[in-house]
């Protein structure tokens, strides 16, 4: 295993409650992304600011925001949408 953070990801998911297919898919979509997106994405599911993952992975700020807030929610937003049948623009308050 190459990336072990779609893995990681998908088994936090699951722990917290994500229904198995779900995860399952999620990991699938996360496969499909690169490393450093898959890392910010668990650093950010870790609770780190995006400051503070940017100061990590020698990334600014808004280059943080700009992954967790395009490939990654298109990615995964695009899973929850086929699995549940609910637009991913029902979901954006």
């Amino acid at each position: 295993m190459d990336n072990p953070f779609p893995f990681l990801i998908a088994n936090t998911i699951l722990h917290a409650g994500c229904h198995q297919s779900v995860a399952e898919k999620v990991y699938h979509a996360l496969c499909e992304l690169p490393e450093r997106d898959c890392i910010v994405l668990w650093m950010r599911l870790q609770g780190r600011s995006y400051s503070d993952i940017g100061a990590l992975t020698e990334l600014n700020k808004g280059s943080v925001w700009k992954i967790i807030n395009g490939p990654v929610k298109r990615s995964i937003y695009s899973v929850i949408e086929r699995s549940t049948m609910i637009p991913a623009t029902a979901m954006v308050s």
